[in-house]
């Protein structure tokens, strides 16, 4: 009898074994990932001639500004945040959308002149890259990336030219360019996963620089839903005399997605 109970239990804690080995691998092995996610955005640069009437004086050729997430959210009329990833084996597949519009009031050198002047700022940008994995472990995953980003900044004028004759103006700018990427995942424990990726560009048509940083860390509520936090900062410095915006886009981000 002892002995029936020693090989039941023997072969109860070999398929359990076998079924949680099974089990840490089949959590990875999902294709198709989409996160919607939120970006708590923060801009640190310079806005290059914003759009005035030719009969106004010039403007300066520049504004400086530190603007955080809280002193811009209430400017936000529309945010759209997307990211995704397809992998087969050891090749994947990575996007990134932000779409961002803001709109306000604003204080300008010529308010003597203009009067209830209102701008309007479109931000979009994306990514898409193909890369290969070189590293898969349990734990460790080393990605290279190669592919392309997209920018499209506009600012848009109104105003009216003492309080009696409306006005506006507007001036847009938008590019591709290729980057180049990598992206490190360690995964400690089934439920959570820590990633650092980042990208450079500005290597042709676009701009003079352009780089990108996100790190994060995900918890796994099961093998479909998660959910993270991390941080983006991302750098673009184009010459003065096409830029609209040079500086920083940066902040915390949040997302809830799913894998399957």
């Amino acid at each position: 009898m002892k002995r029936r109970i020693l090989i039941f239990t023997f072969l109860a804690l070999y398929f359990n074994f076998t079924y949680a080995q099974g089990k840490e691998v089949s959590d990875k092995n999902w294709h198709v990932r989409i996160s919607p996610y939120f970006w708590f955005i923060g801009f640190e640069g310079t806005v290059y001639r914003p759009p005035v009437p030719t009969i106004l004086p010039e403007p300066p050729p520049s504004y400086e500004f530190d603007l955080s997430f809280k002193e811009i959210s209430k400017s936000i009329k529309y945010a759209m945040m997307l990211a995704g990833e397809y992998r087969a084996k050891n090749i994947i597949s990575i996007f990134h959308y932000t779409g961002l519009i803001l709109e306000g009031d604003a204080i300008t050198p010529i308010d003597l002149i203009l009067q209830n002047t209102h701008l309007r700022l479109s931000y979009h940008s994306g990514d898409l890259s193909v890369g290969y994995r070189f590293v898969k472990t349990n734990k460790w995953e080393v990605d290279g990336l190669a592919g392309f980003k997209f920018i499209f900044f506009s600012i848009e004028g109104k105003s009216n030219l003492a309080g009696m004759v409306p006005i506006k103006g507007n001036r847009s700018e938008s590019w591709a360019d290729p980057i180049f990427g990598a992206r490190i995942i360690y995964s400690p424990i089934k439920k959570l996963e820590f990633m650092v990726y980042g990208d450079v560009g500005g290597f042709l048509i676009g701009p003079e620089l352009n780089n990108q940083f996100i790190g994060g860390i995900s918890y796994f509520f099961s093998n479909t839903f998660f959910t993270s936090l991390g941080y983006r900062h991302w750098h673009l410095k184009v010459d003065e005399t096409e830029a609209i915006y040079n500086g920083k886009v940066k902040g915390w981000l949040v997302r809830i997605g799913f894998q399957f």
